[in-house]
């Protein structure tokens, strides 16, 4: 922009941001208003007069400064707390990628461009910023390889290549660390609560928590035989999390979504109606889509969505593994079903892995987040090991159950190769430094899948009480067996 279109936009925006204050100040703050003798029926609600004032609002532009400004000013006035420091926790990422290897791996982390906004990168250094576009406060700075110089060997290549040549033949996984983290719950509360369950016309029912479980704990005896150190991450229905459902800080959790909100579109709009002061945060407390994060209809999401997958991302980061599968269930909704619910009978079963990758726009609105970003741009060993470990499940999974690579990656998921997607889910996204794969492992309410799956013929305790399983699931854990050992033996 030309400095004198700056300052004509400017001084416009001070004209009209002091006609939006004072219409918002007089709705929303104002007891004692003309508005007294008018009938009610005609009478505009605080939200009708916030809906005028977004649409004005999107005839504003603000600079950068000012966009950041304004958003730091509304989280600090609503009780977010300030952000821990980035440069710390990623210090140990310098002198571990290659500008060449950074742009390689770019496209698939950040497939939309959007971290552009805050990053800069050279022949020497990766650097972060904390306000987009602008780029005047420092984040981190990771320092680059130079060209030619070689690639660090990783405390992962070691220990797989290790186990790949010195292991004996009956133990091929011997001196590994496994992580096996079976998703949702599975009782008939959660599965109430995550809608993770399908019901078939004739009354019979699975339940997606009770299938990954169950395959867990049939994988783990199968990894634990071959020499690896496994951890479960549950091994019963319930939550991870050991914090009552009941007792989550609600409005704690709440503070950290409007956080992760900012680059919403709903957020930056509000951010034009008004400069910093009650006003602007007058708006935000008229506006529909900030009120619904402070609801109470959001305890049960907060819960299974951040308070349980935090639970589980500690474990496993502290387990330290040298690979994770985080093993799920598809379903492909029925017609007018747009969660659990029924029998898909047009019938659709496939299998897919995720791996770590395609971070959308909003997920780029915390350091925390771009910090991960940042950890899995400078892993590049670790990266590719999840694409080959993804591989030799998915290959498996395919030739054993007989059962085509999906084409549906789902959200913002972007095809990595055939039946591997790239896709920013919350535990690909935390957890670092090993191979990671998140297992698809066929849609359970394809007709023919579930009848397959619900044909028991084995018992399981878990938890004191029997939940039988099918031969299926016998050949399913066999396949994903196949595949680590498979992933294993090709870095000899």
């Amino acid at each position: 922009m030309k400095a004198s279109d700056e300052s004509c936009t400017n001084a416009g925006w001070s004209h009209v941001t002091s006609l939006l204050a004072g219409c918002l100040i007089f709705t929303l703050a104002s007891t004692h208003s003309a508005w007294a003798t008018v009938d009610e029926a005609v009478k505009p609600t605080a939200a009708e007069t916030l809906m005028t004032l977004l649409e004005a609002a999107k005839l504003i532009q603000l600079s950068p400064q000012e966009i950041y400004s304004r958003t730091q000013s509304v989280l600090e006035h609503f009780g977010v707390p300030a952000e821990a420091e980035s440069q710390s926790v990623l210090a140990e990422r310098s002198s571990q990628q290659t500008l060449e290897g950074l742009q390689a791996i770019l496209p698939i982390m950040d497939p939309d461009h959007f971290l552009d906004h805050y990053i800069e990168t050279n022949a020497t250094v990766f650097t972060g910023y904390q306000d987009r576009d602008s780029k005047e406060l420092h984040d981190f700075v990771i320092s680059l390889l130079s060209e030619g110089q070689a690639l660090p060997v990783t405390r992962l290549e070691t220990r797989l290549k290790k186990a790949a040549t010195q292991n004996p033949a009956n133990l091929p996984l011997k001196g590994l660390k496994i992580a096996l983290d079976p998703g949702h719950m599975g009782n008939t509360f959660w599965d109430e609560k995550t809608g993770k369950i399908v019901y078939h016309p004739d009354g019979r029912k699975l339940s997606e928590g009770v299938l990954n479980l169950q395959t867990v704990l049939l994988l783990e005896k199968r990894l634990t035989a071959l020499g690896a150190e496994v951890l479960v991450t549950h091994r019963e229905l319930g939550p991870v999390s050991a914090l009552p459902l009941n007792d989550l800080p609600l409005v704690e959790f709440a503070r950290r979504e409007l956080r992760s909100s900012s680059a919403d579109l709903w957020f930056q709009a509000l951010l034009k109606t008004a400069p910093i002061g009650n006003p602007l945060y007058a708006a935000f407390e008229a506006d529909s889509n900030f009120n619904k994060l402070f609801a109470e209809s959001h305890r049960a999401d907060y819960f299974i969505l951040r308070a349980d997958l935090d639970a589980r991302t500690d474990l496993i980061n502290r387990f330290a593994p040298d690979l994770t599968l985080i093993i799920h269930y598809d379903t492909m909704d029925p017609e007018g079903l747009t969660s659990g619910g029924g029998i898909n009978k047009s019938g659709w079963n496939r299998t897919k892995v995720y791996v770590p990758g395609s971070f959308s726009v909003d997920e780029f609105s915390s350091r925390e987040d771009r910090a991960f970003v940042a950890r899995h741009l400078t892993s590049p060993f670790s990266w590719d090991a999840s694409r080959k470990l993804g591989r030799s499940v998915v290959r498996e999974l395919s030739d054993q159950l007989g059962l085509e690579f999906d084409r549906f990656g789902g959200g913002n998921s972007r095809q990595v190769e055939p039946g591997i997607f790239s896709r920013n889910l919350a535990l690909n996204r935390k957890i670092f430094g090993h191979a990671v794969s998140y297992v698809e492992v066929a849609y359970y309410n394809d007709p023919k899948e579930f009848n397959r799956l619900h044909d028991y013929a084995h018992d399981m305790d878990i938890g004191g009480k029997n939940y039988p399983y099918s031969e299926r699931l016998v050949n399913i854990a066999d396949a994903l067996e196949n595949g680590v050992v498979k992933f294993v033996q090709t870095y000899r």
